[in-house]
């Protein structure tokens, strides 16, 4: 007995399989419109999807030990409520006292007017005699306010950076004030407090150099050189060379 045999896919597009395709196409188009659109509402969407995923496991612990799921998800939240106030209660001092320095510092120059503090940063603007005669704000002027968890980025171009966690004019040696010259010289064009700190948006010197003088801060360059560069006590240099050798 002779079987039916299906009939072959001969690959041939039919106006179905356009159709569909085309309506695909534009589903796909649309879901990604979508999410540039509203990405503020995709954001918080998928940030409660993990947070969600992220407590289940504490809530089904809860729950084991008879707490319903109701109350454990409550007491869950509270906790992460109150570990995120106690972190910003312990960060605001610091950004505050550090903010107020350097508004006098920048105050205090008379080459700069309108220095005003709010949620988006520190603004500022140049006097008409300091466009022409005077010198714009350096980084190393800016040291002056004794800087912390400072980030140096270039003002056009994105590049890789690290924490500063002290940045002050006694930060560096004679030797590392002369070698990153180029650095301290650089132009602060815009300040402004970000997810890790304090973020100086700076010109006048290569993103390559300000890459490699925060990585020079944080640590990350042969001994020889943090060594040759930062001022540092007894401990810290025992405390280094002993770790390099081990």
């Amino acid at each position: 007995m002779i079987q039916p045999t299906a009939p072959a896919d001969t690959g041939q597009w039919t106006s179905q399989r356009v159709v569909l395709t085309t309506l695909g196409a534009l589903l796909v188009g649309l879901g990604f419109w979508l999410v540039f659109r509203f990405y503020n509402v995709a954001f918080i969407f998928f940030a409660a999807l993990v947070l969600g995923t992220a407590i289940r496991p504490a809530v089904d612990w809860l729950y084991r030990r008879k707490l319903p799921r109701a109350a454990g998800v409550i007491l869950v939240y509270l906790v992460l409520l109150a570990l995120l106030t106690g972190f910003i209660l312990l960060l605001a001092p610091m950004l505050v006292e550090q903010t107020k320095a350097i508004i006098a510092e920048l105050t205090s120059r008379a080459t700069l007017s309108d220095v005003i503090s709010d949620d988006s940063g520190i603004s500022f603007s140049f006097t008409k005699q300091s466009l022409s005669e005077q010198p714009a704000l350096t980084v190393w002027q800016l040291m002056a306010a004794n800087l912390e968890d400072v980030h140096l980025l270039d003002v056009d171009e994105d590049h890789d950076l690290a924490t500063s966690a002290e940045l002050n004019q006694d930060t560096l040696t004679v030797q590392g004030i002369s070698d990153w010259s180029d650095v301290l010289d650089a132009t602060v064009e815009r300040i402004n407090f970000g997810d890790y700190g304090l973020q100086l948006h700076v010109s006048g010197s290569s993103p390559q150099r300000l890459k490699d003088f925060s990585y020079m801060l944080s640590g990350q360059c042969p001994i020889s050189d943090y060594e040759r560069w930062v001022t540092h006590d007894d401990g810290e240099t025992f405390e280094m060379k002993w770790s390099d050798h081990t």
